[in-house]
C-alpha cells in the first residue's frame, strides 16, 4: 500500500518495465539550496584524498542535519496553520527517544547536469553512541536502463543506475567506510571533540528520527503543507530551515508522514547544485536493550579487505 501511495510522490507518471514497480514520485521543483551534494559524492571523495578533501566535506557536512534542532532562527517563522502544528506535534511524538532503531529504505538519487539516477536498497543501524548505514543495488532497475518519466536538462530521460555496494560504521571515534566491490576500505579516527555526534551528521537518511522540540522547529523552520492533499494515508509538509547554515546547505526539505502515528514515510532533500535525494522508509523498528537486532551490527566483516587509508608521515 505504502508503494502505492508514494507512487504519486517522486517522479510522477509514466511508463516502467513492468517487473519494476514505480519509484514514489513527488513533484519536481528546482530549487537552489547549497551543499555538499549527495552522500556517495562526499564519502567517495575520501578515497582520493583522505586528510584533505575528507575533512573539507566533513566540516561542511557536520554544519547542519536536513532537519537540525541545533538551529538558530534568523528570520522570523511564519504562522503555522492549526492542521500543521498538529502533524509537527505528531511526529514529535513518534520521535520520542529510543535506544536503538534499525530501518530500511530505498534511496533515489537524481542528479540533473549528468543525467542520471542512481537507486540503491538501504539499511540503517543507530543507538545512542554508534550508527551504521548499508547501500546495496536494487535487485531490479528498469528496462532498457532509462527512467522515460524523468526529463534532464537536455530533455533526454534520465540513465538509471544502481548504487556501489558499500557500508558506512560510524562507533564512538572511529569511522569505516567498505567499498565491498573492490574489497577495500578506509579508517579514520575522529576528533574527540567531534565524536558525540559524528554519526548524527554522517547520514542524512537518519534525521527524520532524530529526536526534536515541537516549539523549537516551529521557531526555527518555516513549515507548510506540501503539494500533495493530506489523506488517511499521509501527511505531506515542505520545511525551509531560518538560519544561514541551513540555507548554505539546502533548499528544500519534504517530508511524508503517517497520520496516525507520525513515522516519517518518506523525505526529499533538494540542495544546492539541485540534485535531489528521495529516501523512501520501508520498515522501521526501534527498542531497548537486546531488541531490534542480535549481535553486533556495527563490527564490519572485513577478512580479506585491504586497507586503503591513506597515512600522512608523522
Amino acid at each position: 500500500m505504502q508503494t502505492v501511495l508514494l507512487a504519486c510522490w517522486l517522479v510522477g507518471q509514466g511508463s516502467w518495465a513492468s517487473e519494476v514497480p514505480p519509484p514514489p514520485p513527488l513533484p519536481v521543483v528546482v530549487e537552489a539550496d547549497s551543499g555538499e551534494g549527495s552522500i556517495d559524492e562526499w564519502v567517495w571523495s575520501v578515497a582520493d584524498s583522505w586528510d584533505q578533501r575528507w575533512k573539507r566535506a566533513y566540516a561542511e557536512r557536520a554544519a547542519v542535519q536536513p532537519f537540525d534542532g541545533r538551529g538558530s532562527a534568523e528570520e522570523e517563522a511564519p504562522p503555522l496553520e492549526p492542521a500543521t502544528a498538529a502533524s509537527v506535534e505528531l511526529w514529535a511524538r513518534f520521535n520520542q527517544p529510543v535506544l536503538r532503531y534499525r530501518v530500511r529504505f530505498t534511496r533515489y538519487l537524481y542528479e540533473p547536469i549528468s543525467g542520471v539516477e542512481t537507486r540503491a536498497d538501504g539499511e540503517l543501524f543507530w543507538d545512542q553512541t554508534s550508527a551504521r548505514l548499508d547501500l546495496n543495488p536494487p535487485a531490479k532497475l528498469p528496462k532498457p536502463g532509462v527512467n522515460p518519466a524523468r526529463k534532464d536538462r537536455s530533455g533526454q530521460p534520465y540513465t538509471v543506475v544502481g548504487a556501489r555496494r558499500a557500508s558506512y560504521v560510524v562507533r564512538g571515534e572511529s569511522v569505516v567506510v567498505a567499498n565491498h566491490e573492490e574489497k577495500t576500505f578506509v579508517r579514520h579516527q575522529e576528533p574527540p571533540r567531534n565524536a558525540q555526534n559524528t554519526w548524527r551528521t554522517r547520514f542524512p537518511a537518519i534525521s527524520p528520527f532524530l529526536e526534536f522540540d515541537p516549539a523549537d522547529r516551529q521557531r526555527t523552520f518555516a513549515i507548510a503543507p506540501g503539494g500533495l492533499a493530506a489523506t488517511e494515508e499521509r501527511i505531506h509538509l515542505r520545511l525551509r530551515g531560518l538560519w544561514d547554515g541551513w540555507r548554505r546547505n539546502y533548499g528544500r526539505v519534504e517530508i511524508l508522514l503517517d497520520p496516525k502515528t507520525g513515522r516519517p514515510q518518506a523525505m526529499k532533500i533538494v540542495d544546492a547544485r539541485a540534485v535531489q535525494t528521495v529516501y523512501v522508509y520501508q520498515e522501521v523498528q526501534h527498542g531497548g536493550p537486546g531488541e531490534v537486532w542480535k549481535g553486533d551490527p556495527f563490527r564490519l566483516d572485513l577478512k580479506g579487505y585491504v586497507d586503503a587509508t591513506l597515512h600522512t608521515a608523522p
